[in-house]
């Protein structure tokens, strides 16, 4: 408690950030799973994974997370370093040590920590591995890792800073994909089908480029031209439910009933679990009268996802 520490990070790309402040209390997470070291340096967005350094310049933790609202000030929490390297080790991964682990460890560290929902972790893992590599495919690559990471964690401003940087080092249409996401969910959809047709043009035979594409058009009400493209997006992947929901969706909006039933009901054949499916499918016999139907098919939307019982029919 008390101890000076010192907070290394990149919020929004600016690498290597240092803020200064103290140890300023022991923490359990709110599922008593975990324990934390909250300290008051401050920890911007895109800092999360960045290391947090003693006095001596060891490392005794890494930026995991932080606590703000209108009430909340300077809040902020690392993962102890011991329990990283617990939980490197309960994932067989080897201890994060530059001396004796390999790029591609790093890598495997990073990747088992991101599938696991852990981004923090997996940043520090993939920051790493940028630290000792030098083949500018792989660098490019880690850019895109820690983009990707930062776009889970909602820190758009990073992720599109490190996906541009990954982009100077290697072209890649899932960058761009990734890039069209991120505008897509600040509804910017011109831009984002720009990114989109960027990721078509790298890649012809990506069906999903075609698909969000398609969703872009839909949200402008842009029904032919997103016909269109889940029409393309199929014929790359026949067993693409996605695309026969949206055409679904589209019908629907026509308020031609009967062929969005078929649509949805094709989405379903291919995908049984697709709860919002179930949840559409609801809706237009609701529109139909058929009450019955309506009933079941709502039934078994809540039944796969219950946060769909929020959404209105």
């Amino acid at each position: 408690m008390g101890q000076r520490i010192y907070a290394i990070g990149s919020p929004y790309g600016f690498e290597n950030t240092m803020t200064e402040g103290i140890v300023s209390g022991l923490r359990s997470s709110f599922d008593s799973t975990r324990s934390f070291i909250q300290i008051s340096a401050p920890i911007s967005s895109g800092s999360s994974g960045g290391a947090i350094l003693n006095a001596k310049g060891e490392l005794i933790g890494i930026s995991t997370m932080v606590i703000s609202g209108e009430t909340a000030q300077n809040l902020n929490f690392a993962l102890p370093i011991n329990d990283v390297i617990y939980l490197s080790k309960t994932s067989n991964a080897k201890p994060n040590n530059p001396k004796d682990i390999s790029v591609l460890q790093y890598y495997q560290n990073g990747q088992r920590e991101f599938m696991a929902k852990n981004y923090s972790l997996a940043l520090f893992n993939y920051r790493a591995a940028l630290q000792i590599c030098s083949d500018k495919e792989q660098i490019g690559a880690f850019y895109y890792c820690i983009g990707y990471s930062h776009q889970r964690m909602n820190n758009y401003d990073s992720a599109v800073f490190y996906y541009d940087k990954s982009l100077l080092k290697v072209i890649s249409s899932e960058t761009y994909m990734r890039l069209g996401e991120i505008n897509a969910d600040q509804s910017d959809f011109q831009r984002a089908g720009l990114y989109f047709e960027k990721a078509i043009s790298e890649n012809p035979n990506g069906w999903e480029g075609y698909n969000n594409l398609g969703i872009m058009y839909f949200k402008q009400k842009e029904y032919v031209k997103a016909i269109e493209q889940f029409k393309m997006s199929l014929k790359l992947h026949a067993k693409n439910p996605n695309a026969f929901y949206m055409l679904g969706k589209i019908a629907d909006e026509n308020q031609k009933n009967d062929l969005a039933i078929s649509f949805y009901e094709s989405a379903l054949q291919i995908n049984p679990q697709f709860a919002e499916a179930y949840l559409a499918l609801s809706a237009v016999y609701l529109k139909n009268g058929e009450m019955e139907n309506a009933i079941k098919y709502q039934q078994k939307a809540y039944q796969l996802n219950p946060q769909l019982r929020n959404k209105k029919l």
